[in-house]
């Protein structure tokens, strides 16, 4: 093992040596990252809020809210997803307080979304706003009203069906 350990030293103090060991170790992480089948929920520690990540065993992935704070939010993820994954599957805004939707726009700005889902609550909140354009924005994703009943499949063995909210609840404001 030392001496293998030799080896790869001298190979990477030349220029084209420490680039196939740079690409060697960035293979490998990418082969030990890539899905390995199991359902994955990550409680993400995002302050005095909520952001959850739900990673489906063929990788796909779920953001449910993003907490107060982009900065913070981009951290965590970035903690609990592979280097190389710029995507999100489907974002979910349950409510548009800022505790909720904050770390969001930037989540939306870093990484490619195919789905919005937000539950269209009446708040003025401009972080809330600046969400829903850059949704709009994103090129190739849709934005769906989240309701109650409705169906998301992540992955052939993965449906979420969301509980709430219904129609009566999205008439009132969120408060």
């Amino acid at each position: 093992m030392a001496r293998l350990a030799g080896q790869l030293l001298r190979l990477a103090g030349r220029p084209a040596g420490a680039i196939a060991v740079l690409a060697a170790v960035l293979g490998l992480t990418t082969l030990l990252t890539l899905p390995d089948g199991r359902l994955h929920l990550h409680i993400l520690d995002v302050g005095p809020a909520d952001a959850i990540l739900v990673t489906a065993p063929n990788g796909a992935t779920l953001l449910v809210d993003g907490g107060p704070d982009a900065d913070l939010t981009l951290r965590r993820l970035g903690e609990v997803r592979p280097w190389w994954r710029r995507d999100l599957t489907a974002v979910l805004l349950t409510h548009p307080h800022e505790d909720h939707v904050g770390g969001l726009s930037e989540a939306l700005r870093r990484h490619r979304v195919t789905l919005v889902l937000d539950a269209g609550r009446s708040y003025p909140n401009p972080s809330y706003e600046r969400l829903l354009a850059l949704a709009r924005a994103e090129p190739g994703a849709s934005i769906l009203a989240a309701r109650a009943g409705l169906h998301l499949s992540l992955d052939p063995r993965l449906q979420v069906e969301l509980l709430c909210p219904s129609t009566d609840d999205v008439l009132r404001p969120a408060s």
